[in-house]
């Protein structure tokens, strides 16, 4: 691990770069949380999941990192998340509270400075030393105003919209913020993922034919079916080799007698081609060298 440009995460143990990490907030602290960006989006995601609640998932996710819970400040961020929904992607929940404490001057020195209970988000029930969580059920209106009517027999289906929500975080976790025509094309991804599914569960060989069909339209149109190995183009190439020469050139004011050195051997794979050119257009008789076996 490079200590200038890494960190180590606490949470999944890798060393990663400073830009995968979220800049901390307490004082005399390490200038980074200890946990990457990943691995927050995945916590916060985990405690969403079992509880049931987004802002009691805030809290257990700041309570791990030592970071106060704050009611000035989750106000602030809470106004900023409700104001952008219907904008773009719902705005990352953990990164708007940590922007919004640091726009507030807010200093403080670990999280017993919090001045919210987890009780204010969420109820929980204590019976012979067992905490039991009440998992908040999915609000089905909402869920038809984002992705549109899944029912079964009549009734909205519960379990197709949690299927939606479930493939379309895990396609959009790691590109940040989206613009609403971009969000609606991974939705409409997202469909397509479910149709899919739902013919191969009926055994329909002619709309699995068809459902995977418009899937593979979608990942296109997403760029996300391309599996094959990357080919270097000729300007790549190029550009790499210029790269090279960068790094690998002496100041002007020493000799530098290898200033023109083929570093990703781009002349030297083009050098039949060109010695050929230069010969018809300049009438030259430059030829390569004959082999002495051949002579």
């Amino acid at each position: 691990m490079n200590r200038h440009t890494e960190k180590m995460c606490a949470c999944c143990d890798t060393a990663k770069p400073f830009d995968q990490f979220y800049k901390d907030v307490i004082p005399n602290r390490n200038r980074y949380v200890p946990y990457c960006k990943s691995c927050c989006r995945a916590k916060m995601k985990q405690y969403k999941e079992i509880i049931g609640n987004e802002q009691a998932a805030l809290w257990c996710l700041l309570a791990e990192l030592g970071i106060p819970f704050l009611k000035d400040v989750w106000n602030e961020a809470s106004r900023i998340i409700e104001g952008n929904e219907s904008k773009t992607r719902k705005p990352d929940i953990f990164l708007t509270y940590i922007r919004c404490y640091n726009e507030m001057g807010i200093v403080a020195y670990g999280f017993w400075e919090s001045d919210v209970m987890l009780t204010d988000f969420y109820n929980i029930k204590v019976e012979d030393d067992d905490v039991e969580i009440k998992s908040s059920t999915i609000d089905l209106n909402k869920e038809c105003e984002t992705w549109g009517e899944f029912r079964v027999d009549g009734i909205l289906d519960e379990s197709a919209y949690k299927f939606l929500n479930k493939t379309y975080d895990e396609y959009t976790k790691d590109l940040g913020e989206l613009d609403l025509n971009v969000q609606n094309r991974y939705r409409d991804l997202s469909k397509a993922e479910w149709r899919l599914r739902k013919a191969n569960e009926n055994g329909d060989i002619s709309e699995i034919k068809s459902a995977q069909d418009i899937l593979n339209k979608q990942l296109a149109l997403l760029n996300l079916n391309d599996f094959k190995d990357e080919v270097i183009s000729d300007e790549k190439r190029a550009y790499e080799k210029r790269i090279a020469y960068i790094e690998n050139s002496k100041p002007a004011e020493c000799e530098d007698l290898k200033k023109y050195l083929d570093i990703v051997g781009y002349e030297k794979e083009k050098a039949i081609p060109m010695r050929a050119i230069r010969n018809a257009i300049a009438g030259t008789k430059d030829y390569p060298d004959i082999p002495k076996d051949e002579q």
